[in-house]
């Protein structure tokens, strides 16, 4: 029926606009774009950066885990330097108005990394008064128990 309907609607000749079409109407292409290359930038550089665990478990490159920040920004940055050149948008003005929102972007996966307690604070702390980490993560024993 949906078929049918837009048949209706049909010109007889088709006929050919010019549709002008501005650097904000390209927000999810731009979206995409980042997000699919900053993740495999992200695991290419994690890959890279433990090079002796990739070689033991080749399989690792599928996982969720481990991604690297640098690399899914530079990888993400230069797609997108692609991407505006081809369309035509001026590198300088889109990086002026992608600022605020990388910092954005920082934060949250910052705050992430806190929450999700990945390690961020490194060697357990043994001036903890309340439950150590330590209770709860294995890991933080274990380095406690080297130093």
């Amino acid at each position: 029926m949906k078929w049918r309907e837009k048949n209706k609607q049909k010109l007889a000749k088709p006929e050919t606009r010019v549709i002008r079409v501005w650097p904000h109407d390209r927000v999810g292409e731009i979206t995409m774009i980042a997000l699919i290359f900053g993740l495999v930038g992200a695991k290419i550089f994690d890959t890279f950066e433990n090079w002796d665990s990739f070689i033991k478990d080749p399989s690792s490159i599928f996982s969720a885990s481990g991604l690297t920040f640098y690399g899914g920004l530079i990888l993400a940055g230069i797609a997108l330097w692609w991407f505006t050149r081809k369309h035509k948008i001026p590198f300088i003005h889109f990086v002026d108005v992608m600022g605020p929102v990388m910092m954005l972007a920082y934060g949250l996966g910052r705050i992430g990394c806190q929450v999700s307690g990945d390690g961020d604070w490194g060697i357990y702390n043994a001036a903890f008064k309340t439950t150590p980490a330590g209770a709860f993560y294995p890991q933080c024993r274990a380095i406690s128990r080297q130093l």
